[in-house]
C-alpha cells in the first residue's frame, strides 16, 4: 500500500512539471493586458508622430482581453506600415511595464523603422497601341522628406494618331499630404495641349487645391477650390468652370450633438472675360449624434440657388433632406446606409434615393506578393416622379460591386483577380454607372477605340492572373512574370442581340528593386482572343488580330 501511495504521488509530481509551464503559458495568454505606449524609432527622415496617426494610433493606452489579442493588434500595425511599401525593414519589440495591479500585465512596443530611398526620376520612352509612341520624365516620391507626402510629377511628348504631325504635349504635378502649418495640402495641376502648325492648340488646363483640418476656434474646417480652363485660340483662354467650396465641422450644439456646414460657389464662365457669367451656389447642413431608437444617426440638408449676377437675384432650384448613418458589423464587415428626399423646381421632379453599400476585408502585401480579400457592395435605389401631376412612379436600382482577391500558393506563386460589374433594373447605364470609365481599360489586350463606351442594364470584367517569380536578385530585385486572362460579359446594346462578350489574354512582366518597392516596372501585351479566335476558324477576313502593348510603373490592379 505504500509503494502505490508512493506511486501516486510521484505521478502527480510529474503531471504538474510537464503541465504547469503549460499551464501558466495559458493562464498569462487569456489574462487581461494593457498597451500602455507605443513608441518608434525611425532610421530615416520619416516622421514617427506622423506615421503613428496615419496607421489609426489614437490613444495612449489600449486593453486587451489577452495577450495573444495584443499580439495581433501590433502585427495589424506593422502590416499596415508594411503596405505603405516605403520602408526597408520594419519590426518591433514588446517590453514589459511594472505595474502595481498584478492582474494585469503591462507592455510597451517599441517600433524599429528603416526608411527606403523613395525618390525616383525616370526619363522614359513607351509605346501604346491606343496612340503611338511617347517620350517623357516622370518624377515620383512616396515619401517626400519623410512628411508621408506623395509627389508625382510626368511631362511627355506623344504622337498624335500615331504620328508626329501634330504632337500632344502634357504635363501634370499632383502633390497630396502636405503637411502645411498643422494642416494637410493637397494640391495638383494638369495640362494637355497641341501643336500644329499654326502654334499651340486645344489647351485644356486644371487645376486644384484643398485644404483640410484647418483649425479655428476649436472647430475644424476644410477649404478648396478647382479651375478648369480651356484655350480658345492662339491668344486667350477661357470658358473656365471655377468651383470653391467651404465647410466647418464639429459645431457644438449640446454635449451629444454636432453641426456641420458647407457652401460651394460654381462659377461657369463664358469667353475670355467675366462679361459673360453664371454661377450656382449651394449650401447644406447636417448635425451628427441623433438618438434615433438603437443608433445615433446624422440628419442633412442642402439648398441649390442659381443666381444671375446681372439682375442680383437668385432662384431655389432644388432642396434635399436626409438622414445617414454607418455601423461596424460582425467579421469585419463595414456597413452604411443612408436616405435623401430631393425636390427638383427646375425639372419638375421629386426624388427618393436610398443608398447602401457594405465592404469588406483588405489586401496584405508579402515582400513582392499579395494576399486577401476586399469586396465593396453598393446599391441605390430611387423613387421619382412629377410632383405637378400624376404619371408612373418610377423605381430604378443601381448597383455596383468591386472585388479583389489574392492568394500564396507554395511561397511562389501569386493568384490574382478582380471583378468589376454593375447591374440597374430599369435604366441603360454607362459602364459603372460613369461616361469617364473606359471598358476598354478594364482589358488587355483591347484598344480603348475598339471599346470606348458602354451602355446597357448590366455587365462585368473579371481579371485574372497568375504570378511567379521569374528571376529573383536576392536583396537586389525580382522578376515575376505573370500570364493573364480578361473576360467581359454585357447585356447586348441592340434590342434582341443577345450577350456582348470580350476575352483577352497576354503576358505581364514586372520589375521590382527591393530599394524601389512602390514602383513596380509593368510591361505586359495582350491579345484580343475573339480575334485570335476567328483567326483559327478563319472567319478573320482581311482583318488583323488585335492587340495592346503597354508599359508603366504601376500595376494593372
Amino acid at each position: 500500500m505504500k509503494n502505490n501511495r508512493t506511486f501516486k504521488t510521484v505521478a502527480i509530481w510529474c503531471v504538474l512539471l510537464i503541465t504547469g509551464p503549460f499551464i501558466s503559458l495559458y493562464a498569462e495568454a487569456i489574462s487581461p493586458v494593457q498597451l500602455v505606449g507605443i513608441d518608434m524609432e525611425v532610421k530615416g527622415l520619416t516622421s514617427a508622430q506622423r506615421l503613428l496617426r496615419q496607421i489609426g494610433v489614437t490613444s495612449e493606452v489600449y486593453e486587451f482581453d489577452s495577450y495573444d489579442d495584443l499580439e495581433k493588434f501590433i502585427v495589424s500595425l506593422q502590416q499596415k506600415m508594411t503596405n505603405k511599401r516605403i520602408f526597408d525593414e520594419i519590426s518591433y519589440e514588446l517590453i514589459p511595464e511594472l505595474s502595481d495591479d498584478l492582474s494585469v500585465k503591462r507592455y510597451r512596443v517599441w517600433f524599429y523603422v528603416d526608411d527606403a530611398f523613395t525618390t525616383l526620376v525616370i526619363p522614359y520612352a513607351k509605346y501604346d497601341s491606343n496612340y503611338g509612341a511617347k517620350a517623357g520624365v516622370k518624377l515620383f516620391d512616396h515619401n517626400v522628406l519623410g512628411t508621408l507626402s506623395e509627389l508625382a510629377m510626368t511631362s511627355t511628348i506623344r504622337q498624335n494618331d500615331l504620328s508626329w504631325d501634330e504632337p500632344v504635349y502634357f504635363t501634370s504635378l499632383t502633390w497630396n499630404r502636405i503637411p502645411f502649418f498643422g494642416t494637410t495640402l493637397d494640391t495638383a495641376a494638369e495640362l494637355n495641349i497641341r501643336q500644329t502648325a499654326d502654334g499651340f492648340t486645344d489647351g485644356d488646363l486644371l487645376t486644384s487645391f484643398n485644404f483640410s483640418d484647418l483649425s479655428l476656434l476649436n472647430h475644424r474646417f476644410n477649404i478648396s477650390a478647382q479651375i478648369h480652363t480651356f484655350q480658345l485660340d492662339q491668344e486667350y483662354w477661357g470658358d473656365s468652370e471655377i468651383d470653391i467650396s467651404f465647410s466647418i465641422h464639429d459645431i457644438m450644439i449640446t454635449e451629444t450633438h454636432n453641426l456641420a456646414l458647407s457652401t460651394t460657389v460654381s462659377i461657369d464662365q463664358n469667353g475670355h472675360g467675366f462679361d459673360d457669367f453664371a454661377y450656382t451656389l449651394f449650401t447644406g447642413a447636417s448635425v451628427s449624434g441623433i438618438d434615433m431608437l438603437v443608433t445615433d444617426i446624422t440628419l442633412n440638408t442642402g439648398l441649390n440657388f442659381a443666381v444671375d449676377p446681372y439682375r442680383i437675384s437668385s432662384e431655389l432650384t432644388s432642396i434635399y433632406f436626409g438622414a445617414s448613418d454607418s455601423y461596424a458589423l460582425p467579421f469585419g464587415v463595414s456597413y452604411a446606409t443612408g436616405i435623401k428626399y430631393v425636390i427638383d423646381f427646375a425639372d419638375p421632379r421629386q426624388y427618393v434615393t436610398f443608398d447602401n453599400s457594405l465592404s469588406y476585408g483588405r489586401i496584405d502585401w508579402k515582400h513582392n506578393y499579395r494576399e486577401g480579400l476586399s469586396l465593396s457592395l453598393s446599391n441605390s435605389l430611387t423613387y421619382r416622379s412629377h410632383y405637378l401631376y400624376e404619371p408612373p412612379a418610377v423605381f430604378p436600382s443601381y448597383t455596383a460591386f468591386h472585388a479583389k482577391a489574392f492568394a500564396i500558393l507554395f511561397d511562389s506563386m501569386n493568384i490574382g483577380s478582380r471583378f468589376t460589374g454593375f447591374y440597374s433594373t430599369v435604366d441603360p447605364v454607362a459602364f459603372m454607372n460613369s461616361t469617364a470609365e473606359i471598358p476598354a481599360q478594364y482589358m488587355r489586350g483591347i484598344l480603348d477605340e475598339d471599346f470606348p463606351s458602354y451602355t446597357g442594364r448590366y455587365g462585368g470584367i473579371l481579371n485574372l492572373n497568375v504570378m511567379g517569380t521569374l528571376i529573383d536578385l536576392d536583396g537586389i530585385a525580382e522578376l515575376i512574370v505573370s500570364p493573364f486572362l480578361d473576360v467581359g460579359i454585357f447585356e447586348g446594346e441592340e434590342p434582341g442581340a443577345g450577350l456582348r462578350t470580350e476575352y483577352s489574354g497576354g503576358i505581364e512582366f514586372y520589375g521590382i528593386f527591393d530599394s524601389y518597392q512602390s514602383y513596380p516596372f509593368n510591361a505586359s501585351i495582350g491579345l484580343d482572343l475573339s480575334d485570335v479566335s476567328a483567326w483559327f476558324a478563319r472567319t478573320l477576313g482581311d482583318g488583323t488580330i488585335g492587340y495592346e502593348i503597354m508599359m508603366s510603373l504601376n500595376l494593372f490592379y
